[in-house]
């Protein structure tokens, strides 16, 4: 099977929390001071230090409240197309859903909007999630998780904005936001967490549990893997996505010539294979390839999208 990955390899990048991107010589220098070969297993990088995962929780929210301070979604969108819209759980009923890593937009919300799924009660937790809440567009507050955002852009609202963008932009949109959030249908949050995976209490159990695109930004990927079966009720519908690398792809990146602050865990996908298929059975998976470029280098990558019930 050909390795895309391998394609144009970039001879050096570094990417610092602040989002400054280096490369070529200026890369080399500080890939020289700063680097996570020493995290490196057989196994890829499945753990890093506390200084190293705060570096990493600064990025993204340097990325999520300033960068991308006007976003709507971060590519929530693209993981529900990729799970064909979630149609293998229409007619599904949960008590108990809770997203792990949730970022400010959530996919709990998609699964919720796309009709089919009944969701009673959930709960939402990131180590960011406070600071998440100061995001103009974040789905949630600490009560209530918004659907159907889209209230947001239409005609009315959108007429109200631009009247009250006259006095002042910033008004124009916290009071739009306002008003949608009150006709929008919702769903009560029962635990707000704001902490890290591996360190949260379980409060309960969860028939449902959501973690997308989220175990590259952990400190411990078996710690993570260990607290999901702990959250996980009998039967419960464990939905998955995230990068899939080979170990040689890994120790190439790490030993020679990039170094990702916001992004600490590269794990052989091995190991999340072994998680995935000894825990679950399966009802949805696929591996695709997504290209991806930083200052016109190539990094694409497989990612996998897994649904799948525990295992009794």
């Amino acid at each position: 099977m050909p390795d895309k990955t391998n394609k144009k390899t970039p001879e050096c990048l570094f990417v610092d929390e602040n989002l400054n991107v280096l490369t070529g010589e200026a890369a080399r220098r500080q890939l020289a001071k700063i680097s996570d070969a020493k995290f490196l297993t057989e196994s890829g990088v499945t753990q890093v230090d506390e200084s190293r995962w705060r570096m990493a929780q600064n990025f993204e929210k340097n990325y999520q409240l300033k960068r991308a301070a006007d976003a709507l979604q971060d590519r929530n969108k693209d993981h529900y197309l990729e799970f064909e819209e979630f149609k293998c759980l229409r007619g599904y009923k949960f008590n108990e859903a809770i997203e792990l890593g949730c970022g400010p937009f959530t996919n709990l919300r998609r699964l919720a909007e796309s009709g089919g799924v009944e969701i009673t009660s959930c709960s939402l937790e990131d180590p960011l999630i406070l600071d998440y809440l100061e995001h103009r567009h974040c789905a949630f507050d600490k009560n209530y998780l918004y659907f159907n955002r889209k209230l947001y852009r239409k005609p009315a609202m959108a007429a109200i904005r631009k009247i009250l963008n006259l006095f002042s932009p910033e008004t124009g949109t916290k009071t739009t936001i306002a008003l949608s959030r009150k006709i929008s249908p919702k769903l009560a949050i029962k635990h707000f967490i704001p902490e890290p995976i591996e360190e949260m209490a379980v409060p309960e159990k969860f028939d449902l549990i959501i973690m997308i695109n989220v175990i590259e930004h952990c400190r411990d990927a078996y710690s993570v893997f260990d607290k999901i079966k702990k959250l996980a009720d009998k039967q419960a519908v464990f939905i998955f996505s995230d990068k899939y690398y080979y170990l040689d792809q890994i120790s190439a990146r790490v030993k020679n010539h990039l170094f990702d602050a916001g992004h600490p865990l590269l794990i052989d996908r091995g190991v999340i294979e072994n998680f995935l298929h000894d825990n679950f059975e399966t009802i949805y998976e696929k591996v695709k390839f997504k290209e991806f470029e930083v200052n016109g280098m190539n990094l694409g990558y497989d990612s996998v999208y897994f649904i799948g019930h525990l295992k009794s």
